[in-house]
């Protein structure tokens, strides 16, 4: 090969090597980037930071839920919407199911949850959650507050009383009428919407919108396609780097 050829063929690879780097440069930047990050998702508290940009939420396709289920209390308004229960604007549980129905007794607001009952204090503290394993009788499908202040609670096999400190329950043998049992009733307009403006506050984390660009997921079903072409482009990259030191050595 003739020297003449040989350098147009080195300023060839150059050229091209050059015009792959800067494409690939985005790519290793966005990669370094994340993956340090990544490794320290503990100490940096990224599944714990949440991100509400509008235009973030958008571009995954998050929406809060349009309906809710409300109890209106002396001591508040106890609100599931989605999986999230609220007492008042507080956030007081997350992951539930379905509610069989609030009440007020005393100092406590009691909420029928997934089979259970929650106990709460006026201001959403959690002080306990009472199951199967409490003596809670199954399949709790409704709760009341009788004339003397004392819980009932309705379930598949029959009604329930609960003694002053929620500790046993007694079964009633006739239906406790005229009994008024908790339903949910109209949420207010305002106050939905700043529960829906928390729920959407506390779904996306920053830990999974890094995982999404590390993987290419956040661009969609050919995001991961995306960062193989990335992957093929480093590998030529390095292939070009190569074959121009290999001719510049000649």
């Amino acid at each position: 090969m003739s020297f003449a050829s040989r350098l147009r063929r080195i300023s060839a690879l150059v050229t091209w090597h050059r015009r792959l780097g800067l494409t690939a440069a985005v790519f290793v930047l966005v990669l370094a980037v994340t993956g340090l990050t990544l490794n320290h998702t503990d100490d940096l508290g990224l599944d714990e930071r949440h991100l509400a940009a509008g235009w973030l939420l958008n571009w995954y396709g998050i929406e809060a839920p349009h309906d809710a289920d409300s109890y209106v209390l002396s001591h508040g308004v106890v609100t599931r919407l989605g999986d999230r229960l609220y007492l008042d604007t507080r956030l007081v549980e997350q992951d539930v199911g379905a509610i069989a129905g609030a009440v007020a007794s005393e100092d406590l607001v009691i909420v029928a949850v997934d089979g259970d009952l929650l106990l709460l204090t006026a201001d959403g503290e959690r002080v306990e959650r009472l199951g199967r394993e409490d003596g809670l009788p199954q399949g709790v499908d409704g709760l009341a507050v009788d004339p003397a202040n004392r819980v009932l609670l309705r379930s598949g096999d029959g009604y329930y009383r609960a003694d002053r400190a929620l500790l046993s329950w007694d079964r009633v043998v006739d239906s406790p009428d005229p009994i008024r049992w908790a339903r949910p009733g109209a949420t207010d307009e305002a106050m939905l919407a700043v529960l829906r403006s928390d729920y959407l506050a506390r779904i996306l984390t920053l830990e999974r919108v890094l995982l999404d660009l590390h993987s290419g997921r956040i661009f969609g079903p050919y995001g991961p396609w995306l960062m193989d072409f990335a992957a093929v482009l480093l590998l030529v990259l390095a292939v070009t780097g190569i074959c121009v030191w290999s001719l510049r050595r000649d």
